[in-house]
């Protein structure tokens, strides 16, 4: 009788155990693998196209006369399988410039007169934030759709002598995301981006990339990356394009 008691109890207790077992280990397995991203790099970008406050169109090359830069981005993204992939992003687009003005222009209720001395100074951020699903997987190609949070935030400020004028840009963008990959076990391709067109404003966001792994869970980056803003809104407007080469480093756990 005794060792039937102690069986039942270490029945009991294998049962509890196992129990306990399982439920720590069911969350891990209803989300399934986990995978991280991390990703660094410049973006050597022209800039093209105009803006306008209160006045006329102003050239940004021509006028304002300002020049390509190389900036940072960063990236990260989450995968988890069975929900897909999750992604953040940052860029920075800010840039300056001084030269002398060949016309008189008007900006945020301010003039600047001909012949002045002008230094306009672009202070432009964008952040993202974002989810993208699998929608096909066959062999050594895949293509993935999703959504896209792009938030602009920036500032353009103009000054000569005693008169300065800035006008602010603040806003979140939903877009919709798709991509088309290509993997060979040490090289990748990706061809995507982010877009959406409303109401007589266009934004859109396209990358072409190439990805070497070199070493296992690092990987070298390079592309091409094109950018267009399209956003009026009373007096503002801003119809600006970014492009050019992109290269970065990112690790994968």
């Amino acid at each position: 009788m005794r060792m039937r008691r102690q069986a039942r109890r270490g029945g009991w207790r294998a049962l509890v155990g196992g129990a306990a077992l399982a439920w720590a280990a069911g969350p891990a397995w209803a989300l399934g693998p986990v995978e991280l991203g991390l990703e660094a790099g410049l973006w050597s970008n022209d800039v093209s196209g105009s803006v306008r406050d209160a006045g006329g169109d102003i050239d940004v090359e021509g006028v304002l006369r300002l020049p390509g830069e190389t900036l940072g981005y960063a990236r990260a993204s989450l995968h988890v399988a069975g929900l897909g992939t999750f992604h953040a992003g940052w860029s920075n687009l800010g840039r300056s410039a001084t030269g002398t003005l060949g016309s008189t222009i008007s900006f945020a209720g301010r003039s600047f007169v001909s012949g002045s001395t002008l230094s306009s100074d672009v202070d432009l951020t964008v952040y993202d934030v974002g989810w993208t699903f699998s929608l096909l997987d066959v062999g050594a190609a895949s293509a993935h759709l999703g959504l896209d949070v792009k938030w602009y935030d920036g500032t353009v400020r103009l000054s000569s002598g005693g008169t300065t004028a800035s006008s602010a840009l603040s806003v979140p963008v939903p877009m919709l995301k798709a991509a088309l990959r290509f993997g060979l076990p040490f090289l990748e391709a990706e061809v995507g981006g982010e877009g959406i067109a409303i109401a007589g404003n266009r934004m859109t966001d396209l990358r072409a990339a190439v990805r070497f792994h070199p070493l296992p869970l690092v990987y070298l980056t390079g592309g091409y990356r094109y950018m267009d803003l399209k956003l009026e809104d009373g007096s503002k407007r801003a119809d600006v394009r970014l492009e050019g080469p992109f290269l970065g480093l990112g690790v994968d756990l």
